[in-house]
């Protein structure tokens, strides 16, 4: 998790908020770490 919140630029901590549901990511953020995952920011919906 923190190699993917380092790549997407954003902290480990608001990474996994948006991975449980506590927080919803911005597009921004969204397509940030779908840059970083290799998909696109449509697959992460």
């Amino acid at each position: 998790m923190k190699q993917l919140a380092q790549a997407a630029g954003i902290n480990p901590v608001y990474l996994s908020q948006i991975e449980t549901g506590r927080r919803a990511g911005s597009l921004r953020t969204l397509a940030a770490i779908a840059e970083a995952l290799g998909v696109e920011a449509g697959d992460l919906v």
